[in-house]
Formats: structure tokens, C-alpha cells, sequence
């Protein structure tokens, strides 16, 4: 990717019709889900771990994810206070 790139689940990976993990270095392995518009790359012991949600009309949603919880889930991924107490894009905690 370059400058003023954006990570999209069209450009994380290998052409294709599907979205594939990012390519960061060959150790790395991915495991994906997606739930609700939500996908999620993550290496298998979460040391890395992509949000990827989809946004078909190309609103800006820093607000949103900030209002709905991001925040708390920037700073709480892979710890064991993650989800306890506030679900991320969830009702605001």
C-alpha cells in the first residue's frame, strides 16, 4: 500500500474476488470471521488483529466507532477485560 491508501477489504491481500488477510510477513498466520458487516483478521494468538467494517456508502464513522465503544476496544483487544462490559459497536458503555 502507499500514502493516502485506505486498508479495505479490496486491497488487504491477493487479487481475487475474496478478501484475504494482510500480507505482513510469511510467519504470520490469519484466522478471519465475519459477523454483522464486521470482519476480523487476527493472527492466532491475537497479537495482530484487523477491524475491517464494511461502509458501502462511505461515511466516515470515527465518531461512531469512538461513540460505540472503539476506543475501549483499541485499548482492551486481547486482554481479559475485552468485551466485559461494553460489546464493541455496541451500546455505548
Amino acid at each position: 500500500m502507499k500514502g493516502g491508501d485506505s486498508l479495505s477489504p479490496r486491497n488487504v491481500g491477493a487479487s481475487g474476488d475474496e478478501p484475504s488477510p494482510p500480507r505482513l510477513r510469511p510467519g504470520f498466520q490469519f484466522l478471519s470471521q465475519t459477523d454483522s458487516g464486521l470482519e476480523v483478521y487476527s493472527t492466532t494468538n491475537r497479537q495482530i488483529e484487523f477491524l475491517l467494517k464494511e461502509n458501502p456508502d462511505h461515511k466516515i464513522l470515527h465518531t461512531v466507532q469512538v461513540e460505540r465503544n472503539g476506543f475501549i476496544q483499541a485499548i482492551l483487544s486481547g486482554t481479559k477485560l475485552e468485551e466485559r462490559g461494553y460489546e464493541y459497536l455496541g451500546e455505548r458503555a
